[in-house]
């Protein structure tokens, strides 16, 4: 997917405004299927990991240097259980070797940008920029292409992670509220309805598809890619948005006030990179009121500058870029130097003061 390039990036005029804080939060890159996402049988093979390997290894600090187990996954045919389908060395689902070397270029891409273009990040990787995964290791195994890519290096560096259960930028946190909106489409909605039973078709066309007509589990499971109705286009598609991704919107907005404020706890971070999911994209599209919805792919990016104005008395502006180019939202129009406090009141308005509004809607 598009995302920020030194060929494309517009610059703001420079003496006018001062690049203060990026915030980006991306999809992952390529990987192979989830195993849920595959067919109850494949008659091909997918072409095999055996040129990316997964590595899974504790390492005592201080202590002996481990071996650096990784995984190399087989298929038995003494094991009853194996069916045919997919057969080599991937784990289902991983980051394949194409989707590493667009992790590096991703990295590479942006530190032209905020690196050289701008000289806002430092040549090295340090304090003032932090990376965030979610519990999938697809997120970590892109993080080390994208750090590669930005900062040259291949040694030991600390990413940060919630807790899955409550975490935020999955989301892992539960909550009904918005899971009872989300079935109500998926339930007797006409428009929801007529997309599934035009799917339907297409799954059981081909009988290599082994889906059978009434296998309504699969076929909705297969049909999940209308994102662009569940997070835009449904009646209730804007409050689904919020109480499902109420809590990131609410850590970022703190984030940007603790900047413009100057309390920001500890070292100050200048930039911070999400890299998370397309359940998690398009939720964040969806709570934005992006103008035009589409399915976030591998590697779509949002991306969140916070400028100050010293002309005068000092004042702060956000633009966000999505795939590069300035955003335009429903709601807010082209956020592009907009006054902070108007994206700020935007997020507290949808979440309330400290997230109070998604903590009651989901029971909290």
């Amino acid at each position: 997917m598009p995302h920020v390039r030194a060929r494309e990036y517009v610059v703001p005029d420079q003496d006018v405004y001062e690049l203060e804080y990026v915030e980006v939060i991306q999809r992952h890159h390529k990987r192979s299927p989830y195993q849920k996402n595959t067919f109850p049988a494949e008659d091909h093979e997918w072409p095999g990991c055996g040129d990316t390997r997964e590595f899974y290894y504790g390492q005592p600090t201080p202590g002996f240097d481990a071996a650096k187990i990784y995984w190399d996954n087989y298929q038995d045919p003494l094991n009853p259980l194996q069916k045919p389908g997919y057969q080599g060395s991937c784990q289902f689902p991983q980051i394949t070797k194409d989707g590493l070397q667009d992790s590096y270029t991703h990295g590479k891409d942006l530190y032209e940008v905020y690196g050289k273009k701008l000289n806002f990040l430092p040549r090295f990787f340090g304090e003032t920029t932090i990376f965030r995964v979610t519990s999938n290791v697809i997120t970590s195994q892109v993080a080390g292409g994208l750090i590669k890519g930005m900062f040259g290096t291949s040694a030991e560096v600390p990413v940060l992670q919630q807790y899955d259960s409550i975490d935020s930028l999955r989301p892992g946190y539960s909550c009904g509220y918005a899971d009872n909106i989300r079935g109500a489409y998926q339930g007797n909605n006409l428009n929801w309805t007529e997309h599934l039973e035009q799917s339907q078709q297409l799954f059981i066309t081909d009988p290599k598809n082994c889906v059978s007509s009434d296998d309504a589990d699969k076929v909705f499971r297969l049909a999940q890619f209308e994102y662009s109705y569940i997070f835009r286009d449904a009646p209730q598609s804007l409050e689904y948005a919020r109480t499902k991704y109420g809590l990131y919107l609410n850590e970022l907005a703190a984030r940007l006030r603790q900047h413009i404020q100057g309390i920001m706890p500890g070292a100050e971070v200048k930039y911070r990179h999400n890299i998370a999911h397309d359940g998690s994209m398009a939720p964040l599209l969806g709570a934005l009121q992006v103008s035009e919805m589409v399915w976030p792919g591998m590697g779509s990016e949002v991306v969140f500058e916070l400028y100050s104005s010293s002309r005068g008395e000092k004042k702060w502006f956000v633009r966000v870029l999505w795939g590069g180019k300035v955003m335009h939202s429903s709601a807010m129009g082209e956020i592009n130097m907009i006054p902070a406090d108007e994206l700020l009141g935007y997020i507290t308005g949808l979440v309330g003061e400290n997230a109070s509004y998604v903590l009651g809607k989901c029971g909290y």
